[in-house]
C-alpha cells in the first residue's frame, strides 16, 4: 500500500494538475538561465517545482542582475478549448532589508517579457502575474504556445530574494 502511494505521490509531481476550468504547470527542467543558487536540491527547477509549497528547499540569490528560469513545456494532448489567461505564480521573499527587488519573467518562444519591479517583504507571500494575451506574440494564447513556456525571477537593482515555488496556472474554457 505504501508503495502504491508513494508512486501515485511521484506522478503527481511530474503531471500538470487539472482542475475544472484550469490546470497548473510545474517546472519540467532548468533553461540556460540558472544563475540563483539552489539550496536542498541539486538542480534549481527542483527547488521551485513542489505541490504543496516546501521552504525547505529554494533557489535564493543575494546579488543583481541575477536570471533563473525553468522550463514549464508543456504537450497539451488531450486538452482543447479557448485559454483566457496565463497566470505565473511565484512564492518569495526577500534576501534581506537591502537585497530586495526582482523583475519576474515570463519566456515564450525565446523572447522574455519581465514585470515591473517587485519589492519583496520579509515572510513569504505569493505573487503572480497574468497575461490575457500572450506578451510575446500579442496573440490570443494558443495551445500550441503552450510547448516552449518558461518562467523565472531576475534580481535587480538593490536586488536579491528567495523563490519556494513557481508555477504557471493556465485559464480556459473546455
Amino acid at each position: 500500500m505504501k508503495l502504491v502511494l508513494g508512486i501515485v505521490a511521484a506522478l503527481m509531481l511530474l503531471l500538470p494538475v487539472v482542475s475544472a476550468d484550469y490546470l497548473y504547470l510545474y517546472p519540467q527542467s532548468n533553461t540556460s538561465y540558472s544563475e540563483w543558487t539552489p539550496k536542498g536540491c541539486s538542480l534549481n527547477y527542483q527547488c521551485v517545482d513542489e505541490n504543496p509549497i516546501n521552504t525547505n528547499d529554494f533557489v535564493y540569490t543575494p546579488y543583481d542582475d541575477e536570471l533563473d528560469v525553468y522550463d514549464f513545456s508543456f504537450g497539451a494532448g488531450g486538452f482543447s478549448g479557448t485559454i483566457n489567461s496565463v497566470r505565473v505564480e511565484y512564492y518569495a521573499k526577500r534576501y534581506s532589508d537591502t537585497h530586495k527587488h526582482v523583475n519576474f519573467t515570463l519566456v515564450n518562444w525565446g523572447s522574455k517579457v519581465e514585470s515591473v519591479k517587485v519589492m519583496l517583504g520579509s515572510s513569504y507571500t505569493t505573487h503572480y502575474f497574468t497575461h490575457y494575451i500572450n506578451p510575446v506574440t500579442s496573440s490570443a494564447w494558443t495551445w500550441f504556445d503552450l510547448q516552449s513556456l518558461g518562467a523565472g525571477v531576475r534580481s535587480i537593482s538593490e536586488g536579491g530574494g528567495f523563490v519556494a515555488r513557481t508555477r504557471i496556472r493556465v485559464f480556459y474554457t473546455p
